[in-house]
């Protein structure tokens, strides 16, 4: 992660994580993926609500929140990828993405030590990450005034727990 991010008078956000929870069973065939809930869930620590430093310039919590939730299937194959390779792989994956007035995400990158009040990425799969950073660099968000927002948006992914019974 380059100083340069941490540094920007940017808007910043630090929205409440999202986790996912995938199959501990066996790799997952690939036409039929097992079934992941989304679920969201903050840090420890952090506010019940997205932070956000200085203003948004029009870019809400909200905005960004229902960008991420429509992508969450491809942030979800990136770690079905992973869950083949490690039938255990659990972690955080904080990212860390500058957006411009356009949209677009002008920079993307991983929060590596904890900052922002939000605690770094630990997920233990090199390819799983570069596959997560690609996606994220995909991201198109509305557009909105002003110079660029900064955000950080952490996700959790743990194997489901068979004994919780869930879907």
């Amino acid at each position: 992660m380059s100083a340069r991010m941490l540094k920007r008078p940017a808007s910043f956000l630090l929205l409440p994580c999202v986790a996912l929870l995938g199959c501990a069973a066996a790799p997952p065939a690939k036409a039929a993926d097992p079934p992941v809930q989304a679920v969201e869930a903050t840090e420890p620590g952090a506010p019940n609500e997205p932070s956000a430093g200085g203003s948004t310039n029009g870019l809400s919590p909200g905005e960004i929140r229902e960008v991420f939730q429509g992508s969450l299937d491809h942030f979800r194959a990136c770690y079905q990828e992973g869950l083949a390779r490690n039938p255990k792989l659990r972690g955080r994956v904080t990212l860390l993405l500058v957006i411009d007035g356009s949209g677009r995400v002008a920079e993307a990158d991983l929060l590596r030590e904890a900052a922002h009040d939000a605690l770094p990425t630990d997920l233990p799969d090199p390819q799983a990450l570069d596959c997560m950073l690609d996606v994220a660099r995909q991201q198109r968000f509305p557009a909105f005034a002003g110079g660029e927002v900064t955000v950080v948006y952490p996700i959790l992914f743990a194997p489901e727990d068979p004994n919780e019974g869930g879907n």
